[in-house]
């Protein structure tokens, strides 16, 4: 994917193009900072919400009718 940008850039010479190059670089590299860090902290993928329920923690329940509790 890095290469189709490189070579898009490569291919028009703008600026704009080196600039998304290098942001989708700095965006890789800051996905493979994370993924590591998950694995040194033992997590098995994405974190989810103990309690199952549609509230957050200031007791707002979502949906059609919400509001405080």
């Amino acid at each position: 994917m890095k290469n189709a940008y490189w070579d898009h850039f490569v291919e028009t010479g703008k600026v704009e193009d080196y600039l998304c190059y290098k942001g989708m670089e700095i965006c890789q590299q800051t996905m493979e900072l994370y993924k590591d860090r998950e694995k040194s902290l033992g997590w098995a993928g994405e974190q989810t919400s103990e309690s199952g329920s549609d509230s957050d923690r200031n007791d707002f329940i979502g949906g059609p009718g919400g509001g405080l509790r």
